[in-house]
């Protein structure tokens, strides 16, 4: 349960960050990360990256050296971003991978927009028994000036939507008059009405 409300949380930022990465993108094909024995600089992991025509990225690599010595790249991880005709992100699949090249873990989120082009709801889904199984999802409202007002988040049990114990959570955002953040309220919901 832990686990479920940490990644709960974690794809909530991710889904942030990547929201505001694609919006102000700069096309990056890769980063590269070092390590220092001491004497030199020796390149242990980089993250590769592709775009499509549209100019929206639609894979990250990860690979790295288990051994910092020995040129033997293995792919870590990799992210894979679908996009709608409107240029929005419609759907985002991570794989992470054993030395092996098995699928250690993976998740999957699926984006909803309204009208205007702002996400209204996204489903995020678990790796189970090598398929991608529904778990929960997150339900944004907007306001007036069209920021983003609150978001509700639901679990899936395999036929229905519920609150959670203790898991499902209501995140409201006030704004002062100039239309800034003012307070931040996060509602867990304990089980009553």
């Amino acid at each position: 349960i832990l686990k479920q409300s940490i990644m709960k949380k974690i794809t909530l930022l991710l889904i942030i960050f990547y929201s505001c990465c694609l919006l102000g993108q700069v096309k990056l094909t890769s980063t590269e990360y070092e390590y220092y024995d001491g004497t030199s600089w020796s390149s242990v992991n980089k993250t590769l990256h592709e775009y499509d025509a549209n100019g929206n990225l639609i894979t990250s690599t990860d690979i790295h050296k288990p051994n910092p010595t020995i040129d033997d790249w293995k792919t870590g991880g990799k992210e894979l971003y679908a996009y709608n005709s409107d240029n929005k992100l419609i759907e985002q699949i991570y794989k992470g991978y054993n030395s092996d090249n098995s699928i250690s873990d993976a998740y999957k989120s699926e984006f909803s927009y309204n009208a205007l082009g702002n996400v209204i709801e996204f489903l995020d889904y678990e790796w189970i028994n090598d398929q991608f199984v529904l778990d929960f999802k997150v339900e944004i409202s907007y306001n007036s000036n069209n920021k983003i007002s609150s978001g509700i988040t639901h679990s899936w049990d395999g036929s229905d939507w519920f609150f959670e114990t203790d898991e499902s959570e209501k995140t409201t955002i006030i704004y002062n008059s100039s239309n800034q953040i003012e307070s931040l309220l996060i509602d867990i919901w304990d089980g009553s009405d």
